[in-house]
């Protein structure tokens, strides 16, 4: 508070100055309080952003510092939003601050931080959603080889081709994550997955069994037919009339057994080698 004296009265030789009261208002430098209203049902592992919250209450001009705690924020002085930060800064009245934090990678989980501007501050809080929402359409998945397939022990494998499309994203191809491996000097079944997720966060997985099998498990060969037993229980039949029953992709045969279903079958001579495979 200041005293102005506005006029001066003269008394028996003496100057009395009377004094006038006049209040200086001091800088406000507390803003009005604010609340963000929290977020829920939010996508796993984004970004998302709460609601703008409008500095107010304090004097024009004045800078109003602005943090934030396990989050980020941006501010629009009028110009549109600059980038997110979580460096202080100073802010003044008009201006607009927006938060945004990330969100677990989990279902059904909160993520808490704390926007301050000033001498005020809001919690924010963000939980995932507690359910696979399906919006628009869901990826799908190609890949160059059946469901189940059988590869011969000790043989090179080389893993098939994929595509993935979606109605509103289009390829998705080089978004699709392959996880698996198939091992040939093992025998057994090998899985690969493929899994893509489009912009609407809906994801679509596709499973592949590939079995390592060791080939001739029981060969027997009659003056017409011969007919292998390969693993899995599969079976491949020739016959000499020319019919052909196939349950697998891959027979091998042995140098013995190619010479007899040369000369039996009339097929003629094959090249001196350890083993023959048809691929059917």
């Amino acid at each position: 508070m200041a005293i102005l004296f506005d006029q001066a009265i003269s008394t028996g030789g003496n100057i009395i100055f009377s004094p006038m009261l006049s209040t200086v208002n001091p800088l406000d430098v507390s803003p009005d309080a604010f609340s963000v209203a929290p977020l829920t049902n939010q996508p796993l592992n984004q970004y998302v952003e709460f609601g703008p919250v409008t500095v107010s209450g304090v004097t024009d001009g004045e800078n109003i510092p602005v943090s934030v705690t396990n989050a980020e924020y941006a501010v629009d002085v009028g110009t549109g939003y600059g980038g997110f930060t979580s460096t202080p800064i100073d802010v003044q009245l008009g201006y607009v601050v927006k938060a945004r934090i990330l969100t677990p990678n989990v279902r059904e989980t909160e993520v808490t931080g704390t926007l301050t501007i000033g001498d005020k501050s809001s919690n924010l809080s963000a939980t995932t959603l507690d359910q696979i929402v399906v919006v628009g359409n869901a990826p799908v998945i190609d890949v160059d080889k059946p469901e189940v397939s059988n590869v011969v022990l000790g043989s090179i494998w080389n893993n098939p081709a994929y595509t993935a499309s979606d109605v509103e994203d289009g390829n998705l191809t080089n978004a699709v994550i392959v996880t698996g491996s198939v091992d040939t000097s093992v025998e057994g079944p090998n899985t690969l997955t493929y899994q893509v997720t489009d912009s609407d966060l809906n994801t679509t997985t596709k499973t592949i069994t590939v079995n390592v099998i060791d080939v001739i498990k029981q060969a027997n060969i009659t003056v017409n037919t011969i007919e292998a037993t390969v693993g899995g229980g599969a079976t491949i039949q020739y016959t000499s009339d020319g019919t052909l029953g196939v349950t697998e992709n891959t027979l091998v045969l042995t140098q013995q057994q190619i010479d007899t279903l040369s000369s039996v079958m009339r097929l003629g001579k094959f090249s001196d080698t350890s083993s023959i495979v048809f691929n059917f």
